[in-house]
């Protein structure tokens, strides 16, 4: 990486990593070619709730949602790697930050997470990109934040 990171958001597009925000209001973001194995600068975020955020690809999009400003934001936007520009997307419903989020049939899930105040979220909520909508599906049984999700 060109700079040290911690507490940033991560995830794979293509032949690409892609490394976003961080500790320290970092808004910075860098894109790794694994072909020639150098990372890049891209264009930072547009927001600066950039730590405990999550990062997730999808139709050839980078999406953020999250983090901490300096508590739990609902901030949304999504990085287009062939205009090399970030824009602003509606946002999440509940502000959170340490949540966790996958991809399922091309809607993006976030999951838990720290709310306002560092309250312990249930809630799973599930973005339509073609919407530009949130909707709230379910709470889950008990709070989790700090965790990974995958599908």
């Amino acid at each position: 990486m060109i700079r040290g990171k911690s507490q940033h958001g991560m995830c794979s597009l293509a032949d690409s990593l892609y490394c976003v925000g961080g500790a320290l209001k970092d808004n910075t973001c860098e894109q790794f070619d694994v072909r020639s194995k150098k990372w890049n600068l891209i264009p930072p975020m547009n927001h600066e709730a950039t730590l405990c955020l999550s990062c997730i690809a999808l139709n050839g999009n980078i999406y953020v949602t999250g983090g901490l400003l300096p508590c739990s934001s609902s901030h949304h936007e999504c990085y287009d790697p062939n205009a090399g520009k970030w824009r602003s997307l509606k946002s999440v419903n509940t502000e959170r930050s340490h949540h966790g989020a996958c991809v399922i049939n091309g809607k993006i899930y976030v999951v838990g997470g720290f709310g306002p105040r560092g309250k312990d979220l249930s809630s799973v909520e599930v973005y339509d990109p073609f919407q530009d909508s949130w909707t709230h599906l379910f709470d889950l049984e008990k709070p989790v934040g700090g965790h990974a999700v995958v599908a």
